[in-house]
């Protein structure tokens, strides 16, 4: 080979993009660091040392780091909680060097896991990451049999996905580029939504896992490095299909098991959630069409309640009585479609293997877990109320009544601080204000998922007050009620807050005695004593009245700072010092 000459600028050039080119070449090989959690104490534990040894029969790749941490029980030959980097060997043994030996742990506590993966990814840096969590799965509730999801029979715990424990394990990690769940019933809308900020990519089965889990000896050669996250997520998929094929390397038999896995990313998830959203608040109503529609899906885990997103949506999507409902459920698909990577079953029909989504097909199940389904993170995009509405109405959750938590005086009203019971739809207050010659009422839309409420109820004379709840389904709620005595406020004027940090949200409040009703204006002075500007209010009533921030265009003007605001009146005026931060 000859070289270019060095005293040539142009040669020069070209030798260095030469290098540089090579150097490029040299280094498009990611490194992966792969941390496995095996919460295995318990009787899946044979087929956790079966897993250890499969991986170190791998062709592991020279860029991989493979960790795991094992917790198996007291008699197992490799006993409590066990730190190993995984390395090629093709005996029976577990023979990968000891990192750390923890004694016995609990593999059912979120900080266990929390502490193995952030001791694996700060030991062992790499360009990408993932994670890997091995156990029993039962999707996002408690079967009843203690199986939940990795659970310790020796520490007798076991990890909530309802109640933010599996959340909160991976909250505060690096961003992990993919996240496989060995476990069953894993892949579900409801977990995804818990783990939607966690990692880029998450690979799981919405059903039943085999008992000898994923096929660790063939899919650790796909973090060679070569391949992008995405495309290690297709062949991870299609390697667990064919290992539970017929005679695949999961599966002895002369026949394929009935299995799923599926991949998704992440990044377009919220986009679905939204869209599903959209789809549950429009159609709740006519939520007894959608049940019928249920009817024939698979079914599948906890009483066989849950079915497969595309397969459900896919039959609404077809439904000809609806031609609306069936636009709305083409979106949803649609959204769908861009989370999903690659899916894919064995024996099921071709639109079975993405995601479940609970749908429980009889009254029973919906009354028996709907307050744990209200937990999960997913409770926020309404799925819970189109299938508390999916049942007849004589089939319908108590509306509990609100329970007052405390009274205050403010101007001429009362300040009711409510607490409220956990009900699957939306709510509203309603407010009977019973005076000697007259009965008011007032609505107080609630938010969805608000636990305390504070309502101002305003009062002209003292008088019994009765508050319950109502819905679209359930009866009234019992009420309850207390007797006020109405504040006596002469003429006086609040900002609500104060100091004011919001002025898009801030509400200035008056108090006009009976005898001063009419025309009325405010004023805004600055601490100088000079006048800013004023705002007509035109006639004011008796009692309370209010006005936004947003509707005086003075207030959204002025700088930051301490300000007096008037209120004038039939010759008489009130006042109070006003913070705008």
């Amino acid at each position: 080979m000859s070289y270019p000459s060095l005293k040539s600028k142009p040669g020069m050039l070209a030798w260095l993009l030469f290098l540089f080119a090579l150097h490029l070449g040299a280094n498009t090989t990611e490194s992966w660091t792969v941390l496995v959690y095996i919460a295995g104490d318990n009787n899946l534990s044979e087929a956790a040392i079966q897993n250890i040894n499969d991986m170190e029969a791998a062709a592991l790749p020279a860029n991989l780091t493979l960790v795991v941490q094992s917790d198996l029980p007291a008699d197992s030959a490799y006993p409590g909680g066990q730190r190993r980097l995984i390395r090629a060997d093709n005996s029976p043994q577990i023979t990968s060097p000891l990192i750390q030996n923890l004694g016995p742990i609990n593999s059912g506590d979120q900080r266990t896991l929390y502490d193995f993966a952030t001791w694996g990814f700060k030991r062992y840096p790499s360009d990408r990451r993932a994670l890997i969590i091995w156990g029993h799965g039962n999707n996002w509730f408690k079967d009843g049999s203690g199986k939940w999801i990795c659970p310790d029979d020796g520490a007798q715990s076991q990890l909530s996905v309802s109640n933010g424990q599996l959340k909160g394990a991976l909250t505060g990690l690096p961003q992990i580029d993919i996240l496989i769940l060995d476990a069953c019933s894993m892949q579900s809308v409801e977990v995804l939504t818990e783990l939607k900020n966690v990692a880029d990519y998450i690979i799981g089965s919405e059903d039943e896992v085999p008992y000898t889990g994923f096929p660790y000896q063939h899919m650790m050669a796909f973090f060679d490095g070569i391949l992008t996250p995405e495309n290690v997520c297709s062949q991870i998929v299609d390697a667990y299909l064919e290992s539970y094929d017929t005679h695949g390397s999961q599966n002895p038999q002369d026949y394929p098991l009935p299995v799923t896995c599926s991949a998704v990313r992440m990044q377009p998830f919220e986009a679905f959630l939204q869209e599903l959203k959209r789809f549950s608040l429009k159609h709740r109503y006519r939520a007894p069409e959608l049940l019928t529609l249920r009817a024939g899906c698979y079914e599948m885990n906890h009483g066989f309640c849950d079915v497969d997103i595309y397969e459900y949506f896919g039959k609404v999507n077809t439904n000809p009585a609806n031609v609306l409902m069936q636009e709305d459920a083409g979106a949803v698909l649609a959204a769908w479609e861009a989370v999903v990577v690659h899916k894919g079953n064995l024996t099921h029909a071709a639109d079975i293997g993405g995601a479940a989504i609970w749908f429980p097909w009889d009254w029973q199940y919906f009354e028996a877990f709907w307050t744990l389904y209200l937990k999960l993170d997913f409770s926020q995009y309404r799925w819970i109320s189109t299938l508390y509405n999916a049942f007849p109405r004589e089939d319908c959750v108590p509306l509990q009544p609100p329970a007052l938590v405390s009274t205050n005086y403010s101007l001429g009203s009362v300040l009711a601080k409510l607490n409220l019971p956990p009900y699957p739809d939306d709510t509203t207050l309603e407010v009977s204000i019973e005076y000697d010659d007259v009965i008011r009422q007032h609505l107080y839309p609630l938010e969805w998922l608000q636990e305390q409420v504070s309502i101002r109820i305003p009062l002209k004379d003292d008088a019994l007050i009765r508050i319950h709840r109502v819905s679209y389904k359930s009866p009234y709620s019992s009420s309850v009620e207390f007797e006020i005595e109405a504040p006596k406020a002469g003429l006086s004027i609040q900002s609500h807050p104060n100091p004011v940090r919001n002025r898009d949200t801030a509400m200035l409040r008056w108090y006009v005695p009976e005898d001063l009703a009419g025309a009325a204006k405010l004023e805004l002075y600055n601490l100088k004593g000079q006048k800013l500007g004023s705002y007509d209010l035109g006639n004011v009533a008796e009692f309370e009245g209010s006005l936004p921030f947003a509707s005086w265009s003075l207030l959204g003007k002025v700088p930051r700072g301490v300000y007096q605001i008037r209120l004038k009146i039939k010759g008489r005026n009130c006042k109070e010092k006003l913070t705008i931060l």
